[in-house]
């Protein structure tokens, strides 16, 4: 029936003002009864009193009981009741009222709604207890002791609770709501429909010469579909005031029956338990409605809301129907305006790139052939001329028997995930060519372009490593430039610069691919000659110094230059300092024995 207790009343000065109310309707109801054999359709005032209960503060529930009891006792007094029934129908009212407020809230307690089953069911069910306990309360210590008695007790304050509370709960929802988000239109429906029901109320009951009750429960239902539970509730309230007035003064459809006045109440009170079941059920389904359709209306915008954060589209196309969706997403992925039409499968094929085409044509037909799941990566063309990077993937959809019934199908647009992974493969290739050349310069001599000490030697201890597993031969060479300090003090260090390109030159033009020569510093340059033996580096080491001395230095204005190298041949257990050593020996022994000469390690 609503939310939890925060309504009606919250303060102290709602307490006098329903005792009020309680007690007049509880003097009009007395009236109405005494002038219809002492019969009553329903009793009012306890729905008002569950209603108060139920929308106050519990710490207003004590004062409420008590000024709601003295306006009983009073109302009671008033219309003729003794003393000890006026206190026994006061407190029977008292202690129904508290039975059906337990009942009627949740374990929270809070309120239940009225377009929930369960909050119904608890509700209904508080109303019978409550209306039992007491019927039972009053017949047994009132001192009318029958069950005309305790039936027509049982049946007003049922009737009271179900027709009253729910209507002054729901509105005041209502007037929660309307007090949070002013709505105009919503407030004049409300009072147009209202003024309706009452209006052709008042005309059906106001005649009895035709029987025109079936008019009313239209009215309800006609109420209940524009607005709602709160216009159904209030629209029963309204026909019960009226028809138990009218009834009462004689009018109405209900005195065309035959029968005693208790048998022409009866049926007017199942005439307004009817109402009450025909409203209930529909103001229930149309809250499921509204809330369906609210919870769609959420979940649709999330959905695009999501959508467009993630740059994904989707679309579905019915066989049967041939009725294409596509989501608001998809139509910004193709460049197109919300207001545009959806494009058909073949044109928005050819929104896509040429080279495209074919695959995405020949992915679809194979997927519907088989009736498999697709997925292509494709580019599509806006009509600005702008390329948009896609993947899209989609199933076909299958009714209960296994045909399929449509596609579905979603569109993400990865353009710029595409243009990161561009990017970032370029930045990879720089990278990666910016570390072939920070590693180029860190192995190569500036000066003669040739593996510096860190990369010969390098070579040489890997070298080293493949003769001990393969025990291939593997010989080295140290060579050194005669007198090369007297060039560089006689025609410069520029002349001692050409000098050494020219050697760093010649010496890898006569060494294998398999080869390496390194300039170790200075003027001295290393050779590593994996698989050869000491008298073939001989023979390569005999090339190079003849290839030195052969050179025209003269056209670089130099007197002739001439090298010493010294070999050496690894042997097992050696190392690359052990080679090295032993080869630069050889050198010397070169050098000693008159330069332009070549030696090898003993």
């Amino acid at each position: 029936m609503g939310s939890p207790q925060s309504y009606l009343p919250k303060n102290w000065y709602w307490v006098p003002v329903v005792a009020a109310l309680y007690y007049g309707l509880a003097i009009g109801s007395l009236t109405l009864t005494q002038n219809s054999d002492g019969i009553a359709s329903f009793w009012p005032g306890s729905g008002l009193f569950v209603a108060a209960l139920l929308l106050s503060r519990q710490s207003l529930h004590a004062s409420i009981l008590l000024t709601v009891a003295i306006g009983s006792v009073m109302a009671n007094l008033q219309a003729g009741s003794t003393v000890q029934e006026a206190l026994v129908y006061s407190a029977a009212n008292c202690i129904e009222a508290l039975i059906v407020s337990r009942f009627a809230c949740k374990s929270d307690g809070s309120l239940g709604s009225m377009d929930d089953p369960r909050s119904v069911v608890r509700f209904f069910g508080g109303a019978l207890a409550g209306g039992f306990v007491s019927a039972a309360i009053a017949t047994m210590f009132s001192g009318n002791l029958s069950v005309h008695f305790f039936q027509s007790w049982f049946g007003t304050v049922v009737l009271g609770i179900l027709i009253v509370t729910p209507a002054i709960v729901m509105i005041a929802n209502a007037a929660n709501r309307i007090s949070v988000r002013p709505a105009k239109r919503e407030i004049f429906w409300a009072g147009l429909a209202l003024t309706a029901v009452t209006a052709i109320t008042l005309a059906v009951f106001s005649q009895n010469q035709y029987p025109l009750l079936f008019v009313i429960p239209l009215c309800v239902i006609g109420a209940t579909y524009r607005l709602g539970a709160p216009a159904a509730a209030a629209s029963v309230v309204m026909i019960a005031l009226s028809g138990t007035w009218a009834t009462a003064m004689g009018d109405g459809p209900i005195n065309l029956m035959a029968g005693t006045t208790q048998a022409k109440n009866l049926f007017f009170q199942f005439f307004l338990l009817s109402l009450l079941c025909a409203a209930w059920p529909l103001s229930a389904l149309l809250a499921q409605k509204h809330r369906l359709f609210g919870e769609l209306a959420n979940s649709k915008k999330r959905l695009e809301q999501a959508e467009r954060a993630a740059n994904i589209a989707h679309w579905y196309y019915e066989i049967g129907s041939k009725n294409l969706h596509w989501s608001d997403e998809l139509f910004r992925i193709y460049g197109m305006s919300l207001d545009e039409e959806p494009l058909p499968n073949r044109r928005a094929i050819l929104r896509y790139h040429p080279d495209d085409r074919d695959m995405i044509l020949q992915t679809l037909i194979t997927a519907l052939r088989q009736q498999s799941e697709y997925h292509f990566e494709a580019r599509i063309i806006r009509p600005g001329g702008e390329i948009r990077y896609v993947t899209s993937s989609g199933e076909p959809d299958f009714d209960a028997h296994g045909e399929v019934i449509g596609i579905f199908g979603m569109v993400k647009d990865i353009t710029e995930r595409v243009g990161a992974i561009k990017s970032l493969k370029e930045a990879r290739s720089v990278a990666e060519q910016q570390a072939k050349i920070a590693t180029h310069l860190s192995e190569t001599d500036l000066l003669t372009n040739i593996a510096n000490r860190r990369k010969v030697v390098g070579f040489l201890q890997q070298a080293i490593v493949t003769a001990e597993k393969t025990g291939e031969p593997l010989s080295i060479g140290i060579l050194d430039v005669d007198h090369f300090k007297s060039i560089n003090d006689r025609f410069g260090h520029q002349a001692g610069d050409h000098v050494l390109e020219a050697i760093a030159a010649t010496s890898t033009s006569f060494l294998r691919a398999s080869d390496c020569v390194g300039r170790l510093g200075g003027e001295e340059f290393l050779f590593v000659l994996p698989g050869t033996t000491s008298e073939v580096a001989m023979a390569i080491a005999e090339r190079v110094r003849a290839g030195i001395m052969n050179l025209d230095w003269a056209q670089a204005e130099l007197e002739q230059v001439t090298a010493c190298v010294g070999i050496a041949q690894y042997v097992e257990g050696a190392d690359e300092m052990w080679l090295m050593q032993a080869a630069d020996e050889a050198l010397y022994e070169a050098k000693k024995a008159g330069r332009n000469r070549l030696r090898l390690a003993a």
